[in-house]
């Protein structure tokens, strides 16, 4: 079933919408910045953000941080800690640019390119990251609790 969105994307080949949830932080901030999507045919490359259709029909927009040559592509938020496998035929189109105010962030840009890689690299260490960061606010938690007690 097709969304607005996605007849409109079909439509003119360009989508220019706010964004809804924060999987794409800090690239995206929710209700504030705008993606614009363009209609393209594959291959995706490696660092591409797109635009897919899920199971449930949901459109998301996350990275592509992996390739196979069936035709898969293993896709993450710039925000998550886990990512999903997503077939060539349900990515819709592409991140080309972010209008951020008066600001235009073009997915060609040399800054977005590095910003790209960077949130790539820094997939596999996001779990670790947050898993350590809950352990630490927990104890600091702990040390907190103890010293409130014995005032």
């Amino acid at each position: 079933m097709q969304t607005t969105s996605e007849k409109e994307l079909l439509e003119r080949g360009v989508l220019c919408r706010t964004t809804v949830g924060v999987s794409m932080r800090p690239l995206l901030r929710e209700g504030k910045d705008i993606s614009c999507i363009e209609r393209r045919e594959p291959p995706f490359r490696k660092y591409d953000a797109v635009l897919f259709r899920r199971e449930d029909d949901t459109l998301v927009l996350h990275r592509i941080l992996r390739l196979r040559a069936d035709g898969m592509y293993f896709i993450a938020g710039d925000n998550c800690e886990s990512g999903e496998w997503v077939r060539q035929t349900d990515i819709l189109g592409v991140l080309t640019q972010v209008r951020r105010g008066k600001k235009i962030i073009s997915a060609q840009s040399l800054s977005y390119k590095l910003y790209a890689r960077i949130q790539a690299a820094a997939f596999p260490l996001r779990r670790l990251y947050r898993r350590q960061k809950r352990r630490v606010l927990r104890l600091w938690q702990r040390v907190w609790a103890a010293l409130r007690s014995k005032t």
